[in-house]
């Protein structure tokens, strides 16, 4: 019976062992699935970051390399442009004013104080000079006499600052050096026909902006981004602050186009107040015989200052050296004068061209008046 009971339970014991060893086995396979599965996921969304990083970096870089390859481009690539595409053009750009304002303001002052002296204080006054005095003054060192220097002489010299308006590309930068002697560039802020004038104006150091007001009627190439009348101060304040941001070197912005804007008082009210705001100082580009910039210049405390003569009206190189001429006979008479043109070929070329004859003034900058 023994024997019989053995048999029985020695199958009974080896049996399960074998079932274990069997359910065991095949967790440790599921439990290897898993973490396989698991790391495979992690290696997957591990590549894919990686290679969606090096995408983008790849394709920002792309994209930067276009641009700085579009405005390279445009150093050696001349913009031809139809004649008066940027500027509106009316009978006020025809007249030249002799007179500078502040010149006008500065001898009628003068007239009213010769006014109001009387006769008798023009005689002049006996002096008595004591004998002490007379030692004294016979005693004193002589004056030493100042050096001559091309500095000094040039400080002497009646000054010019040429405007040269409409400035976009590294191509009418690069003609405008050419000229050999200081020019005022103008850049037109960036809009979709012209997207990197600003980045253009880093390039140089000294520049002005040149800024679209509304013109009249009759100009159908309003630019964009254009201030106009019915403008609130809170738009104007926005336009000026872009353009700060834009542009934080300039300092001076003279008017494009705008014979409408620039005779409104609102409107230049709101103009002043939003340039003094952002430190602008304003030069008027004279396109309307009513502008009325002179008026808001005195009441923000700013110079009034503003241009002589246009010297390119016609695109004709014996008409631009005239009108150049013209300013320098200006700049004799006051001091000083503003003359403004526009980046054409012949402007350009009159420019180089005209050394001898500028010789008796200092061509300036505009902050240098």
């Amino acid at each position: 019976m023994a024997k019989k009971t053995n048999k029985k339970t020695t199958p009974r014991n080896t049996k399960p062992k074998k079932i274990v060893k069997k359910r065991n086995t095949k967790k440790n396979q599921a439990s290897k699935k898993t973490i396989l599965t698991f790391s495979f996921i992690l290696l997957f969304a591990f590549s894919a970051t990686i290679a969606s990083y090096f995408l983008i970096t790849s394709k920002e870089n792309s994209n930067k390399n276009i641009i700085e390859n579009k405005i390279a481009k445009e150093e050696t690539k001349e913009i031809k442009l139809p004649k008066y595409e940027f500027e509106e053009i009316t009978k006020e750009f025809d007249i030249d004013y002799e007179h500078h304002p502040k010149i006008d303001k500065e001898i009628e002052k003068q007239k009213k104080v010769e006014k109001e002296i009387k006769p008798n204080e023009l005689k002049p006054k006996e002096v008595v000079i004591s004998q002490k005095e007379i030692i004294e003054q016979k005693t004193e060192e002589p004056k030493v006499k100042k050096e001559i220097t091309k500095e000094n002489l040039d400080n002497k010299k009646p000054k010019l600052a040429i405007i040269i308006d409409d400035i976009t590309t590294n191509y009418q930068v690069k003609k405008a050096k050419e000229v050999g002697y200081t020019i005022n560039l103008s850049f037109l802020p960036p809009t979709d026909l012209r997207p990197y004038s600003a980045k253009v104006a880093k390039s140089v150091p000294y520049h002005m902006i040149h800024l679209p007001l509304e013109a009249s009627p009759n100009f159908k190439s309003q630019e964009a981004g254009v201030l106009n009348v019915n403008d609130s101060y809170k738009k104007i304040e926005t336009r000026i602050k872009t353009i700060r941001e834009l542009f934080p070197n300039a300092n001076y912005i003279n008017n494009h186009t705008g014979s409408v804007f620039t005779q409104d008082d609102k409107s230049m009210d709101k103009l002043f107040k939003a340039l003094t705001k952002y430190n602008f100082t304003f030069v008027d580009s004279r396109t309307s015989p009513n502008s009325v910039a002179k008026k808001y210049a005195l009441k923000y405390n700013q110079p009034y200052i503003v241009r002589n003569t246009f010297i390119d009206n016609k695109k004709d190189k014996k008409y631009i050296k005239n009108q150049l001429l013209k300013a320098i006979e200006i700049a004799k008479k006051n001091g000083f004068a503003i003359a403004i043109g526009h980046p054409y070929k012949e402007t350009f070329e009159v420019l180089k061209e005209s050394k001898e004859i500028l010789k008796e003034i200092q061509a300036i900058y505009i902050n240098q008046l």
